[in-house]
């Protein structure tokens, strides 16, 4: 999620992310951040419409968002092999249970996002007061709590990337991501 003439966009980002290994494990070393937060959101919760409050990862570990406004989905390239992370846990290609995504839509224009928790439920905000006016609106409409993991980037300083396209990143290209291909 991004920000563009003061109004918050949806972009498929790429990020040039080095890839490590330790103890025999893939490890993406994401940069630096700086006060991490864990959030309980309760069921059926409205955040409202408001900018990013950093610029920031977001993990929804698990239940659901649903964004109204623009969102960075991101694609992560790593070494010999490719790692794509979706904005709040996932992205809405399916019928998923209300109970494992986050949805997200933007007030000056119909996108969604439905994110789902889990493995791609990893995403990064850039729509702060500063880039975007209007912000986004996000909602947790399951019926159970949704737990993210906020991770702001030390100084506001994005991660390398590139920006593949205008509107989140597509199902397709981010199931199965993030296994080795030697």
């Amino acid at each position: 999620m991004s920000g563009r003439n003061s109004i918050s966009v949806f972009e498929c980002w790429q990020l040039a992310l080095p890839l490590g290994k330790k103890y025999g494990v893939d490890m993406f070393l994401m940069g630096d951040t700086e006060s991490a937060s864990y959030y309980l959101v309760p069921p059926r919760y409205d955040a409202g419409r408001h900018p990013g409050p950093a610029k920031q990862y977001v993990w929804v570990i698990s239940g659901i968002l649903h964004r109204m406004h623009f969102l960075f989905f991101l694609n992560m390239l790593l070494a010999n092999q490719t790692l794509r992370l979706c904005h709040y846990l996932g992205m809405g290609w399916d019928t998923a249970r209300a109970d494992d995504s986050e949805i997200v839509t933007l007030p000056n224009a119909t996108d969604e996002v439905i994110v789902h928790g889990g493995r791609y439920g990893l995403i990064y905000i850039d729509d702060t007061a500063d880039v975007s006016v209007w912000g986004h609106r996000t909602t947790y409409p399951g019926y159970d709590d949704t737990i993210l993991l906020m991770m702001p980037v030390r100084d506001g300083i994005n991660p390398p990337h590139t920006v593949l396209y205008d509107g989140p990143c597509k199902a397709e290209e981010l199931v199965g991501i993030g296994e080795w291909t030697p």
